[in-house]
This record gives C-alpha cells, sequence and structure tokens, in this order.
C-alpha cells in the first residue's frame, strides 16, 4: 500500500529539528512536539492509534531477510547467540512497556541488533545503551544524562523513551519499516526521499539509502524472525530470567562497592541491577537516588544502610 505523502509543512518541522550528521549510528533530534504537530496535520496522516497495528510488517518475505536470517545463523551465529542469550534479561519487560505505550511488542528486539542487548556500548558516534541514543535525543525524551548518571543505559528510562520515540515516527511515517529507517538514519532523510515521490516503501528505496540503512530493516526482521522460535534455526532459546529487583532511596553519594556490602550482594550484581551510574557512585542529589537492589534484600539494605554513621538525616 502507498504510504500518504507527507504534508510538507510536517517536512519543514523536521527540516528544522533534525540533527544531521555523517554517521548513520547517530540519530536525529527527536521531539515530543512533533505528536503535536501531526495531530493538526490533515485526516491523510493519521496517528498511530488509528492506523492498523500493521503486524504484516513484521513478516516480510524478502530476499533480503532470507540473507540475514542466513548470515545469523553462520557467519555471525556466536554474535546472535549470545545476544539472544542475554535477550532474556531485558526483552519481556522491555515487550511490556512498549505495549503500554502503543508500540508493537516486536519491536522490544530492535536493541539485539543496535547493542546485542549491552547496556554499556557506546558507538564511535557517542551512542548510548541498549537503543543507542545519542545524547540530544536521549534528553529531548527525558532520559538524564549527565556527570553520574547516563539514563541510555538504563533498560527500563531508555525503553520508554524509544517508545515515545518510536510511536513518534510512526505517527509521521504510517509505516514501522519506516519509522526503523528513520531511527537509523534520522527522520530528515526519510522525508526527503518520500517528497521525491517517486518512493512509496522501504523497499521501493533502497537506492536512495544508505548501505546501514538499507540493512538495518531486513537485520531486524531476520533477528524477529529468529528469535520467534530460535530452536527452530538452530539457536537455543534465551538463558537469563528476567532481573529481579526491589528499589530503596539512597541519600548520600556512595559507590556501589559500599552499598553492595550493606545489601550482602556481589557489587557486580547490584552494578548489573544500574547501568546509569555511570561513575560506579550514587550521585550527591537532594533528595536522594532510587537504587536497584536484588529482589529480596530490600530489608536487610535498609537495616544496615541505617546503622551507618552518616552526618544529617537519611531516607529510605
Amino acid at each position: 500500500m502507498r504510504q500518504p505523502h507527507l504534508p510538507h509543512y510536517i517536512g519543514l518541522y523536521l527540516l528544522a529539528v533534525a540533527t544531521v550528521s555523517g554517521c548513520m549510528t547517530t540519530r536525529p533530534l527527536g521531539s515530543p512536539d512533533l505528536r503535536q504537530t501531526v495531530q493538526q496535520a490533515p485526516s491523510s496522516c493519521q496517528t498511530v492509534d488509528q492506523r492498523p497495528r500493521g503486524d504484516d510488517e513484521f513478516s516480510v518475505d524478502h530476499p533480503r531477510v532470507a540473507h540475514f536470517v542466513n548470515s545469523f545463523q553462520t557467519r555471525r551465529r556466536e554474535f546472535f547467540q549470545d545476544a539472544l542469550g542475554r535477550s532474556g534479561k531485558y526483552q519481556p519487560r522491555m515487550a511490556a512497556i512498549l505495549a503500554r505505550e502503543g508500540v508493537p511488542t516486536e519491536l522490544a528486539y530492535v536493541p539485539l541488533i543496535e547493542s546485542g542487548y549491552r547496556p554499556s556500548v557506546v558507538s564511535p558516534a557517542g551512542a548510548a545503551g541498549l537503543w543507542q541514543f545519542i545524547r540530544e535525543t536521549g534528553r529531548r525524551y527525558g532520559l538524564r544524562i549527565d556527570a553520574y548518571v547516563d539514563e541510555r543505559r538504563d533498560p527500563i528510562k531508555s525503553t520508554r523513551a524509544a517508545a515515545r520515540y518510536l510511536r513518534d515516527l510512526h505517527d509521521i511515517f504510517g509505516s514501522w519499516h519506516l519509522s526503523l529507517a528513520a531511527y537509523n538514519v534520522g527522520a530528515q532523510r526519510i522525508v526527503h526521499v518520500l517528497e521525491r515521490r517517486e518512493n512509496s516503501t522501504y523497499w521501493d528505496m533502497q537506492r536512495s539509502l544508505p548501505r546501514e540503512t538499507n540493512d538495518y530493516v531486513p537485520q531486524f526482521l531476520a533477528a524477529l524472525h529468529i528469535a520467534s522460535a530460535p530452536e527452530a534455526h538452530g539457536f537455543a532459546p534465551p538463558d537469563h530470567a528476567p532481573l529481579q529487583y526491589d528499589l530503596v532511596r539512597v541519600r548520600h553519594s556512595l559507590s556501589l562497592r559500599a552499598l553492595a556490602r550493606l545489601a550482602g550482594v556481589p557489587v557486580t550484581d547490584l552494578a548489573e541491577l544500574n547501568p546509569a551510574l555511570v561513575r560506579s557512585v550514587t550521585p550527591p542529589d537532594r533528595h536522594g537516588y532510587q537504587l536497584r537492589v536484588p529482589k529480596g534484600t530490600k530489608e536487610l539494605f535498609k537495616i544496615a544502610y541505617a546503622g551507618r554513621r552518616t552526618k544529617g538525616r537519611e531516607v529510605l
């Protein structure tokens, strides 16, 4: 089906807010204001809630998808198996967040090709975290990024931001294929291609996009295809259970090592639950910092933390 042509003023709006970059791993400047702009557009530019779910977009029989299924089964087998194994820690909760935000749960597998489900990954262009946000886009979608905390690495908060960003892109393009392409190369580039009116779908515009973006959607579809039935494709299913945790509030700036002693757990467990703490210390925030501790250790931690000799009043 041919995608509706973008109203010209939406294209101009995107041109005004997009970040031009020579590296395809960077992201454009997203903006929550895009949703308001699209809602005010003519009826030919519908919102995600008005459009069909587009499930057929995620079950595409295409030679490029088949090529990447084969690539993941052979040349990139070790990478894919490792990433698929780690997905068990994050994908179930990510899917639940996407569903609450009105975004297809299939997109919870985007981090498989973005980061291999590794929260600490940073690209050469500075994109970070499971969803590989650049700083500007992350901040525009509400993520805290400073000397102490980088929420691009937080699997929960970054997924909420990614869901809203992807939803905004779909409000504009009306296609998850085009939305994913825009997530990779930037909305500005997709707008330019569509406005030439010589292409109507992602598959039609292959000659107009960089190679990385040409590969991006079929890679995702191949990853989704395998992840939906890993054993049928010769892979072991995810071997990690979803991360479970309790929340406590830490008033002072303390190292993860000291906090791990209070919780009675290895520091690696605390670091895995709190990947946004880039300096391995809680920030000196006025109202404290909400720390994740392994499930079942909250009461022990509260008792040990309250017994510390500190200056001032502590709140948990």
